[in-house]
């Protein structure tokens, strides 16, 4: 796995700005793979696992999702 520590980094250091981050890219370009490594480093910092929160909407668990209501549901 590519460790994007540019992109780590940039995400690190505006983590308590309350921003929304967007995070773009064409398709198999790596946006999973940097979430999921920025998620490896919210846990190295103690952060709970349950206060995270990982969505593959390509997944067949997510289907059913219409609405922010949903989701709301499905999350917690």
């Amino acid at each position: 796995m590519l460790k994007r520590e540019k992109y780590i980094n940039q995400l690190i250091e505006s983590k308590d700005l309350g921003l929304i981050k967007v995070i773009t890219g064409v398709r198999r370009s790596g946006k999973s793979t940097l979430l999921l490594q920025y998620k490896d480093y919210l846990l190295s910092q103690d952060i709970q696992e349950k206060n995270i929160i990982y969505m593959n909407f390509e997944s067949a668990e997510w289907y059913n999702i219409k609405n922010y209501e949903d989701l709301y549901k499905r999350a917690y």
